[in-house]
């Protein structure tokens, strides 16, 4: 999507920034220089004052389409640093088309998705990293993604790679020197120093990047499998997590051939939880089709669950399964222990014991998987997008190059040319000097009015 950012300053775009169809409550939202004349020619109330609510009535002509509730922000005092006003108005879809029309009459053009976001960053109400912020908050699942989402659009990310700038503009230039001023006896810190500086920010960059997997798991959710033989309560417990009867729960083994998958937040994370078919020794073609896939799930989440039937004892096939799992990523659940005062079998596993049918422990078992999810701390950084994760990982392997150059004494103007390669790569991240094909692709994924 093109967005023609050479004029932006001086046209007025207009959309509809609440979701479509009907509702209570639509708006829509106008931003440009003629945002405020616009609303003159067609709202009755002549007394507009910024940052506050005037009540009065849409008019085209002499015909009234509704009565609203008009907020003007004057520039740059605005989301978009720019005149912007929202017509707060019922929310019928067809009344709040006729109204976005009437605008678009009176000399706004329709904004293209993301667009006023756009604006925003373009007038420095925020950098790249905060306008893609808005973005996440908006799809967030969970209160991690929120909290997350937050974080970056209050600047934590952004604060964070500008520290980084700062540093290697300091780095560079003392290079500089060296390269302007060879001869000269200058009192600037060793090569040794700026080595270990320069491996201080590397292994800080290395930090962030280590938190993108945990980061793209507060968003995509975490994979949690439900394994176990057949009839051991696998649906049940899957019924019980989504607090909904999702899966058909029956006393004839073998119930689930095929793997369920449903979604449901635990501990503020989104899951997907996956209830596969029962394990055990089976001539079924098409049972043993589903048993492979259980396996191959078992292989691929992020967590297993891993229901028994604490009354039954355990196939030789299904204990040989079970010393294929990692048991960083393995919880245990003896179910049934209403039924029997049997003693579990000990395995090399995290264990709790439950009864579906009674819900005895189920806390336990929440406390037991809790440590799975830790929420990220308030002043934690995390890195959840892949634009920002590859950029940053090319500065590092820049600064690498850097480090690895002066260890070799090659001449510090070659040096300088990776730390400058390393700050083009930060610059990219927060929206610096970063092409205009790229920021069209990012923003043009933003929702309608935003």
């Amino acid at each position: 999507m093109n967005f023609a950012y050479e004029n932006f300053d001086k046209s007025t775009i207009a959309a509809i920034a609440t979701p479509v169809g009907n509702g209570s409550v639509a708006i829509i939202r106008i931003s440009g220089p003629k945002a405020l004349g616009i609303l003159k020619i067609i709202f009755s109330n002549p007394k507009i004052e910024t940052h506050r609510a005037t009540y009065g009535k849409i008019h085209d002509g002499l015909i009234v389409l509704d009565h609203v509730l008009v907020l003007y922000f004057k520039a740059p005092k605005s989301f978009t640093g720019q005149d912007v006003v929202e017509i707060h108005c019922h929310g019928g879809h067809f009344l709040q088309q006729r109204i976005l029309d009437l605008v678009l009459q009176k000399g706004a053009k329709m904004a293209k998705p993301g667009e006023f976001s756009y604006r925003a960053y373009l007038n420095d109400k925020m950098d790249l990293v905060q306008a893609e912020a808005i973005q996440q908050l908006i799809f967030s699942k969970s209160e991690a993604a929120r909290k997350v989402s937050e974080q970056q659009l209050t600047g934590f990310l952004s604060k964070k790679i500008k520290n980084f700038q700062k540093q290697l503009i300091d780095i560079y230039a003392l290079l500089e020197a060296w390269v302007d001023f060879p001869e000269e006896d200058l009192e600037f810190r060793s090569f040794k120093n700026v080595i270990e500086e320069l491996e201080e920010i590397k292994n800080e960059m290395t930090g962030l990047l280590n938190t993108f997997d945990e980061g793209q798991k507060l968003f995509s959710g975490i994979q949690l499998a439900l394994l176990g033989p057949p009839n051991a309560g696998k649906s049940s417990l899957l019924n019980l997590l989504l607090k909904k009867e999702r899966a058909i729960v029956s006393e004839i083994p073998g119930t689930t051939r095929d793997f369920l998958q449903e979604e449901c937040v635990l501990f503020g994370y989104p899951i997907q939880l996956i209830d596969t078919a029962g394990m055990r020794a089976s001539k079924d073609a098409l049972e043993n089709l589903g048993i492979d896939k259980s396996k191959s799930i078992a292989k691929t989440v992020d967590l297993n669950v891993v229901v028994l039937d604490i009354s039954q004892k355990l196939e030789h096939s299904f204990l040989s399964f079970l010393n294929t799992l990692d048991p960083k990523k393995t919880c245990i659940v003896w179910n049934k222990c209403d039924l029997t005062d049997c003693i579990p079998m000990d395995l090399a596993f995290p264990s709790v014991m439950i009864s579906c049918k009674t819900k005895a422990n189920i806390e336990g078992l929440l406390e037991a998987l809790k440590p799975h999810f830790a929420l990220p701390d308030k002043e934690e950084v995390f890195l959840t997008n892949r634009r920002h994760f590859e950029a940053l990982k090319h500065a590092k392997e820049s600064l690498r190059a850097v480090i690895r150059g002066l260890q070799q004494k090659v001449s510090a103007e070659f040096v300088c040319f990776d730390v400058k390669k390393a700050l083009e790569f930060l610059s990219e991240i927060i929206g610096q000097n970063i092409q205009k094909e790229l920021l069209d692709s990012i923003f043009s994924q933003f929702c309608l009015g935003k």
